[in-house]
């Protein structure tokens, strides 16, 4: 909920191409006390999301849920693909 309030105060502030391209794939896979967890689709998007939106983020964060908090972005765990036995 947290971070779906806070999408939406970035979709008004931000362009509707950065936003989409940026912001629309990152999802909250968990929020603690003082942190919150971002997935990223890889490490690349996370370091530049984490260089160019971290200060937007966090602020439009702090206004959704009234608190700061530290974001951590993650990628997701790729599951391997197992081998059948022919």
């Amino acid at each position: 909920m947290l971070w779906e309030k806070t999408k939406e105060k970035l979709r008004d502030e931000l362009a509707g191409n950065i936003f989409g391209l940026w912001i629309e794939p990152l999802e909250c896979a968990q929020v603690e006390d003082e942190k919150i967890y971002l997935t990223c689709p890889d490490r690349y998007f996370s370091a530049f999301v984490a260089q160019n939106y971290t200060e937007i983020i966090q602020e439009k964060l702090t206004e959704a849920g009234g608190c700061t908090r530290q974001i951590i972005f993650n990628q997701p765990l790729h599951k391997k693909s197992t081998r059948s036995s022919a």
